[in-house]
Formats: C-alpha cells, sequence, structure tokens
C-alpha cells in the first residue's frame, strides 16, 4: 500500500487539485526550484512550514512535528529511534 500523502497522515485531509496548486504557487513565489509538477521538494517544504510560522499557524506546525515523531523538546521519540 502506498504511503499516504503528508496531509492526509497530519491532517487526515485531502487536498483538491485547486489546494495543491494555490500551495505550490507560495511555495514556488519564495523559492522557483521548490516546486514540481508533482509536488514540492524537501526545501519546498521547509519553506512552507516558515510560512506557517509566519502566519501565526503554530499549530499547523506543530501537528506536522508530532506526526512524524518529534517531541516538544524538538526531539524524535525514543520509541521512534529504538522500535521494539
Amino acid at each position: 500500500m502506498p504511503n499516504p500523502a503528508p496531509q492526509t497522515k497530519c491532517f487526515n485531509k485531502t487536498l483538491t487539485d485547486h489546494e495543491r496548486e494555490e500551495i505550490k504557487a507560495v511555495v514556488r513565489k519564495a523559492n522557483p526550484q521548490c516546486a514540481t509538477e508533482e509536488g514540492i521538494t524537501e526545501r519546498g517544504f521547509i519553506t512552507l512550514n516558515k510560512f506557517f510560522c509566519e502566519k501565526a499557524r503554530h499549530e499547523t506546525v506543530w501537528t506536522i512535528l508530532r506526526t512524524f515523531h518529534y517531541t516538544d523538546n524538538l526531539s524524535l521519540k525514543d520509541s521512534f529511534l529504538y522500535p521494539k
């Protein structure tokens, strides 16, 4: 089974084509090389999260971080680093 898209994994929400294009446009405005037809690059992902911080969307950034096993101290959870 393929991995779910990040927005589905983090927020249990799929994006419309229009919403995806809007996100890519925001990223592309900051750095044209960070958005492709397929999506955004790793650098684009960082740029998007920087944008969320600048717009006081901290809960969005924390939701993403927690989904990918980060703690409140910005370290990876031990259970992720040392699985049983």
